[in-house]
């Protein structure tokens, strides 16, 4: 099925303690220069000004988009993960896009996308992107990969092997219809992003790259990250969960040809 030449987009962005970041985030991508997007944010009960920094922008500045955004408050901090699911329970485009509060975004990166997956009618079109360090710029050129079935393989094990490829949610725009299939979300966070890529590449029929950098990946955001004993336990705990359903998602998925 082919989709509309201009198809709603859904932005989903989880917002928590990026009081620091979210202003120019936020300008990135409400002054994007494709058009027909839905923002979503989900307030997941940051502690610091985020949220009323975004409201105030919002209304000096991008009042003329107000029908178009969607902010989801929650109560209580569930992590990113669920704060993704949330957004996508919410969302009404025929694609999804996920994108992190603290980076930002070239203004023509969703027409870059939309355009590639309006072209083949793609379950996932990927770009390439900015690492953004201190001190410099690092421009990340992905490899190009295809669904067949030797393709997508490659693109499971270079994502899985640390090499080439990488899971990042942020430079992938999904079709929705591809998160109508069996998809299991993370339940925690650490490397959440390698559990759900890998189940949506395997699910894709199709897939496309443009080869730009599209997005700037704030490398030296470690404000939110601790070092102590305690919290590098609870990420090994959860990394090793994450990538244990991916084992077993990838064990038990039906189309055996990418392992071919």
């Amino acid at each position: 099925m082919m989709t509309t030449k201009t198809p709603l987009i859904s932005v989903i962005t989880p917002v928590y303690g990026v009081e620091k970041f979210i202003e120019g985030f936020a300008v990135s991508l409400f002054e994007q220069t494709y058009e027909n997007i839905e923002f979503i944010f989900v307030n997941d009960a940051t502690k610091d000004s985020s949220m009323t920094i975004l409201k105030d922008l919002i209304k000096e500045r991008f009042s003329h988009l107000a029908d178009k955004i969607t902010i989801l408050d929650k109560d209580i901090n569930e992590g990113l993960p669920k704060a993704r699911k949330d957004g996508i329970a919410v969302a009404h485009g025929e694609y999804i896009l996920h994108v992190d509060s603290d980076d930002w975004m070239e203004k023509d990166m969703v027409e870059q996308l939309a355009a590639k997956a309006i072209e083949g009618d793609y379950d996932i079109v990927y770009c390439d992107f900015y690492y953004e360090w201190d001190d410099r710029t690092e421009i990340i050129s992905e490899p190009t990969y295809t669904a067949t079935p030797k393709d997508k393989a490659k693109f499971l094990n270079d994502i899985l092997d640390w090499g080439t490829a990488n899971a990042y949610t942020w430079n992938k725009l999904v079709a929705a219809r591809v998160y109508k299939n069996p998809v299991k979300h993370p339940k925690y966070s650490y490397h959440e992003d390698l559990l759900l890529t890998c189940q949506l590449i395997c699910y894709a029929k199709s897939i496309a790259h443009v080869q730009k950098p599209l997005y700037h990946y704030r490398k030296d955001n470690m404000a939110s990250i601790s070092n102590d004993p305690a919290t590098e336990r609870r990420r090994k705990m959860e990394s090793r969960s994450n990538l244990l359903e991916l084992y077993r998602f990838l064990k038990n998925f039906d189309d055996r040809s990418i392992y071919d």
